[in-house]
């Protein structure tokens, strides 16, 4: 049925390309950055944004103007610390700034600064006629700039000219089609603009009340959008659009709109709604992205949407084939598994099971089945719905009745059987079961215990026998009867097969067409006819955790996933692409599949993830490494900016150095870079995320050197590199007469080394007598220290020396007070030992203890004090306070304390949960620890070693 479907699908594109955007279906939230005044260093209120060709983005600021190159802001601050309120790019590639009682161009200096040129006075403005206003726009046609204040329209033209025109006072905001300027005159109606005077088109007076949120080149004519509809402005006069849906415009309204590249609409509203229409003005979906009025909309050449609000600046994917079902959408707690039953999307969540209902143009969830703590696993069919959670598996039938089919610990997965289509496999902690259909529902066949056994997966080579993922150790081998349910016999492929398993990890299966993958830690197998050879190739080498890697087989092709790389091939091919997303947010994909609607689903981090093949990828512009400064700095501080040209030469003091920035303008997340310097440094450094400057070199000595820099991002695109070639002079003193100086000089200084050495020892016995009055100091001090002690024994636990519990919940809620109060966010880590019952039990209660003190010292050295505080919550349990830590930082500085267990002389790993808010009035500090320990939990039951994110 898929395939008919997927069939059905490539002819229609074949047939009727256009055809991708009107068979879209309703869609979750556009991913989206996010990113406020805390981020960029300027004001809220954004009234512009312009994207360069490089890649750069500028943004019009009340305090300046933002430059943005996808890893670091930049404010350029304008002459009277005027605010910028428009941007323009020029025909002649250069930036052009309205501002208040300002206007003028930006240029970048041959040594990589921005540098403002006023051009007022060029108009005659001096300083008493300098009192225009506002700059409200910046627009241009072939021939030039225009700049429109209240009064008057200022005209820069690229072969010199300078006019200046009356502005009608009624004139609203301009619009340039086809390298004409338009605007609508209030009173008047719709005009083009020759010499400032308003020129009315035909049918123009139509628009004379009305007002005009945008005009855009519409086929043969202009696009003109209103509060009422769509109309269309050609040469016999102005029309409705036929077919439009004019009534989206009456609902909300309307601030500016933007043609995307596959021929939609995009619409931004007043009141922070994206209203998305395809090609025949067809309503799409409605985003609600924020509280703030959209004041403005650009979009750059790697396929985002930039969205300024008078509150923040955002970056969307649109067009794009990935959406996201989240918070917004009523969906609470950490997604676990989807289903499409009954003509609904159902995910299972750690709150519960939720269903969808259209509600007008977006997509809401409810919640339709309460389970005991968390629903885990999903399983739909014409009969009805299977759900797993912490007590065993409920069934929903169709009309709505739930029944609990069966109990047992924790069922979290379901699988159905490829080879019986009446048997089903249900996975819980501690056993497997065997479900058979049984009209209307399913019954219990067999239960398998697993004992020292943990597994999510199962896979049949033939009607009896099975093969099973074993997290604890080897890969297993179970026969069972079919029919009975009777499991046969249990066996297992481990060494003697070939198969080395890092007991940390035990051993995953990942099937992969008729390929067999088996992944254990770093290591990955191959299984053929029931021998294991070790396998290096794609997607795993693609990977630097293979154990975190997932492969999903869909229709669409085969994907592999971790929590920061998502790969994907197309069917018939060998190649593994990286997939852009295209929102730093949007990571931990934890599974994959295509449900019963045919659209792609992912867990993630942030929610589950919609992919619909039906939306085409945006073409990526290519990467470049560039040089956007070069320094020398001297030893006495002092810096000097040097021109940007490749192959200078310079003369350098004994401890100067050169300071090289460079940069990768990319809004791709996980920017990477290496270098290295032929003549110096002839080996590559390590791939780092690129810091400002971005390498600085102490005086290498005369000689040329070649600058090398190459770049990536984390989803696998490569940057052109960068090649910067330098020479050093040699300095007065490095010559040969020099060197004969050098050594008088050295001679004259061992006669007074002599000298000074009678001198020294007399010194050592002035020394020894106050060594004697230090120590006595020192004893004082240590008999302060000691009482100091004794006070901090009330809040330290006893074994580790770290904080206890009662320190903790002082500190948390001390650290909650203080950041509520500045608004700032709060995270809690809670980091548990993996298996130390069995370590335990296996070297006995005072090695346990041993290996718990081990991991309080590892841990502590990772907390930084007095605000961070590292205690012991109980058990093998501790808890980490971060103040002022946002959610990813908190990931970051989790990933770092789990991996300091990773691959140690330590038995034991961690798994690590993290949970992070601004702290708000009314909410228990305590329920920050609650959350961070489910995720814990989920961490744990994902297989352990890992770190997991709280629900948003």
């Amino acid at each position: 049925m898929k395939m008919q479907w997927l069939g059905a699908l490539v002819l229609a594109l074949l047939l009727n390309p256009a055809a991708v955007i009107s068979a879209v279906p309703i869609q979750g939230q556009p991913l989206l950055q996010r990113f406020t005044a805390n981020d960029y260093g300027g004001d809220p209120a954004n009234y512009g944004v312009l994207g360069l060709p490089n890649g750069i983005l500028l943004c019009a600021n009340s305090r300046g103007v933002l430059v943005f190159d996808g890893l670091r802001w930049e404010l350029i601050e304008l002459p009277g610390l005027s605010p910028a309120r428009a941007l323009f790019l020029g025909d002649d590639g250069v930036v052009y700034v309205g501002g208040y009682d300002l206007f003028g161009r930006l240029r970048i200096d041959e040594t990589g600064l921005y540098r403002f040129e006023d051009l007022t006075a060029e108009f005659g403005l001096g300083r008493e006629d300098a009192i225009f206003g506002v700059i409200w726009e910046v627009a241009g046609t072939s021939e030039g700039v225009l700049f429109r204040s209240d009064e008057h329209l200022y005209f820069l033209g690229y072969q010199g000219q300078r006019e200046v025109w009356p502005a009608d006072p009624q004139a609203r905001r301009l619009f340039v089609i086809r390298d004409r300027i338009y605007s609508r005159v209030h009173g008047k109606g719709y005009a083009r603009i020759e010499r400032g005077v308003p020129m009315l088109e035909p049918g123009g007076s139509f628009l004379a009340e009305r007002p005009l949120a945008a005009a855009l080149p519409w086929n043969q004519g202009t696009l003109l959008i209103t509060d009422d509809g769509f109309f269309r402005s050609e040469a016999e006069g102005i029309a409705r659009v036929s077919g439009a849906d004019h009534a989206v415009l009456s609902r909300y309204q309307s601030n500016a709109a933007i043609r995307l590249r596959d021929g939609s609409l995009m619409i931004a509203s007043t009141t922070g709604e994206l209203i998305h229409l395809n090609a025949e003005l067809q309503l799409l979906a409605v985003h609600q992205v924020g509280p703030y009025s959209i004041l403005s909309m650009e979009d750059d050449r790697e396929g985002g949407l930039w969205v300024s609000t008078e509150g923040d600046l955002l970056r969307v994917k649109a067009p794009s084939p990935w959406s996201l079902f989240g918070a917004q959408n009523g969906l609470i707690g950490s997604p676990r598994a989807t289903a499409f039953h009954q003509d609904r999307l159902w995910v299972a969540t750690s709150a519960g099971v939720y269903a969808s209902q259209p509600e007008g143009a977006v997509l809401q969830f409810k919640l339709e089945v309460a389970t005991s703590l968390e629903a885990s696993g999903l399983y739909a069919d014409a009969h009805g719905l299977l759900i797993g959670d912490r007590a065993g598996a409920l069934f929903r039938h169709p009309d709505g009745r739930v029944e609990r089919l069966v109990e047992t610990d924790s069922l979290f997965a379901f699988k159905p059987s490829e080879r019986h289509p009446n048997l089903l496999y249900a996975f819980a902690d501690s056993e497997v079961l065997l479900l058979q259909k049984h009209k209307p529902a399913w019954q219990l066949l067999a239960r398998w215990p697993l004992g020292a056994v943990s597994t999510s997966d199962v896979l049949e080579l033939d009607d009896q026998t099975l093969l099973l993922d074993n997290y604890r150790g080897d890969l297993q081998r179970w026969r069972f009867d079919p029919v009975s349910g009777e499991l046969l016999q249990r066996g297992s492929i481990g060494a003697a097969e070939g198969l080395q398993v890092d007991p940390n990890f035990g051993s995953v299966m990942q099937p992969l067409g008729r390929r067999l993958f088996v992944v254990s830690g770093m290591r990955v197998f191959e299984l053929i006819d029931g021998r294991a050879t070790e396998y290096l190739g794609e997607p795993f080498s693609r990977a630097e955790r293979p154990f975190e890697m997932g492969l999903a087989e869909t229709e669409l092709g085969d994907f592999a996933f971790t929590p920061n790389l998502l790969l994907r091939r197309l069917p018939g091919t060998q190649d593994w692409q990286p997939m852009q997303l295209g929102a730093g947010g949007v990571r931990g994909i934890s599974s994959m599949r295509i449900d019963a609607d045919g659209i792609l689903r992912a867990i993630n981090w942030s929610g589950v993830l919609q992919y619909d093949g039906r939306i085409s990828e945006p073409a990526m512009a290519p990467l470049k490494v560039e040089l956007a400064g070069f320094e020398l700095r001297s030893s006495e501080g002092d810096s000097q900016r040097l021109p940007l040209s490749s192959g200078q030469a310079l003369q350098l003091a004994g401890s100067d150095a050169l300071s090289f920035d460079y940069v990768m303008p990319t809004m791709d997340p996980g920017v990477e870079a290496r270098f290295r310097i032929d003549g110096y440094l002839n080996s590559w450094s390590d791939w780092v995320t690129p810091t400002r400057p971005g390498l600085t070199l102490r005086n290498p000595g005369p000689g040329s050197y070649t600058l090398r820099v190459e770049g990536r991002t984390r989803l696998g695109r490569v940057a052109q590199p960068l090649e910067f070639q330098f020479r050093v002079l040699p300095a007065w003193w490095q010559t040969s007469s020099a060197r004969i100086a050098l050594v008088f000089a050295v001679v004259l200084v061992l006669l007074a080394v002599a000298h000074l050495f009678v001198r020294f020892r007399y010194r050592q016995y002035l020394a020894a007598n106050r060594r004697l009055e230090q120590r006595i100091a020192e004893r004082t001090a240590e008999l302060e220290a000691a009482n100091a002690k004794l006070a901090e024994l009330a809040t330290e636990d006893s074994l580790t020396g770290v904080a206890n519990r009662r320190a903790l919940e002082q500190a948390l809620k001390r650290e909650w007070d203080r950041c509520a109060d500045q608004r700032q966010p709060l995270a809690v880590i809670m980091v548990d030992v993996d298996y130390f019952k069995q370590f335990n039990d296996r070297h006995g209660h005072l090695e346990g203890d041993k290996e718990l003190v081990r991991v309080a010292r590892e841990l502590a050295g990772r907390v930084r004090p007095p605000r961070e505080l590292l205690a012991r919550f109980g058990g093998e349990e501790f808890a980490v306070v971060l103040p002022n830590t946002d959610l990813n930082e908190a990931l970051h500085r989790a990933e770092s304390m789990r991996a300091a267990f990773d691959g140690s002389s330590s038995p034991n790993t961690v798994s690590v949960g993290v949970a992070a808010e601004v702290p708000r009035a009314g909410r228990d500090p305590l329920q920050l620890v609650r959350d961070a320990d489910d995720a814990l939990y989920t961490a744990k039951r994902a297989g352990r070693n890992r770190v997991m994110a709280a629900a948003a």
